[in-house]
C-alpha cells in the first residue's frame, strides 16, 4: 500500500527517515502486543490447569493428618511427608 505524500511534506529534507522510523516503530508496537498477548494467554491456561505431580509452582498445603487419613492420601496419588516430632512438642 503507497502512502501519497503531499508536496509540502516532499519538500522537507529526511521526511523518507521519518516515515521509516514511524513504520518501525509501529510494527514493533504491534509485534510487542502479538507477542504479550500470547503470553498472557498461556500463563492464564497454565494458572488455571489442574496441577501435575512434581510442578515447582504446586501449592504446598501444611496440616495434620490421622494414620488413616495419610493412607487414604497415598492411594489417591497425594505427594507427602511426615515431619519430624520434636522433642519440645512432647514434653
Amino acid at each position: 500500500m503507497a502512502t501519497e505524500v503531499t508536496p509540502a511534506v516532499a519538500a522537507r529534507p529526511g521526511w523518507r527517515e521519518v516515515a521509516a522510523e514511524l513504520s518501525f516503530l509501529v510494527r514493533r508496537a504491534f509485534l510487542l502486543a502479538v507477542v504479550f498477548g500470547l503470553v498472557f494467554t498461556l500463563a492464564a491456561i497454565a494458572i488455571g490447569s489442574p496441577q501435575q505431580p512434581g510442578d515447582p509452582f504446586a501449592p504446598e498445603v501444611p496440616g495434620e493428618a490421622a494414620p488413616d487419613e495419610a493412607k487414604a492420601l497415598h492411594e489417591e496419588g497425594v505427594e507427602f511427608h511426615p515431619l519430624p516430632v520434636l522433642p519440645d512438642e512432647r514434653n
